[in-house]
């Protein structure tokens, strides 16, 4: 027995949809480029020099390009020893999930 095929008919759309479709598109795309130079405007800002900060002419790419900041983070011997304990203390919903999650899928995988 052959099954029956479902042919959908696309609907031409009118002018007035097409020209709401496509400001919809714009919209979206103006509000994630709003949303994201901030964080481009911050990354630029760490990986810059300090000269070209505080002169103000760091826009969305670094300039006098430096990992220096980064490099004194990770060199403090108590950040990840700090950063553990933030999220563990903020965040122990997140820890309680996942090894709830885990330990119920393991224990109905071994039946």
């Amino acid at each position: 027995m052959k099954e029956k095929e479902i042919v959908k008919i696309k609907k031409p759309q009118s002018f007035t949809s097409k020209v709401f479709n496509f400001a919809i598109y714009v919209i979206m795309v103006l509000v994630v480029i709003i949303c994201v130079i901030p964080f481009i405007y911050m990354l630029a800002l760490s990986l810059s020099g300090t000269k070209a900060i505080l002169n103000n002419q760091v826009y969305l790419l670094p300039v006098d390009f430096n990992i220096d900041a980064y490099r004194q983070i990770f060199e403090y011997p108590n950040f990840f020893q700090g950063l553990w304990k933030y999220i563990s203390l903020h965040y122990p919903w997140y820890f309680h999930s996942y090894v709830y999650d885990h330990y119920v899928c393991l224990s109905t995988l071994k039946g």
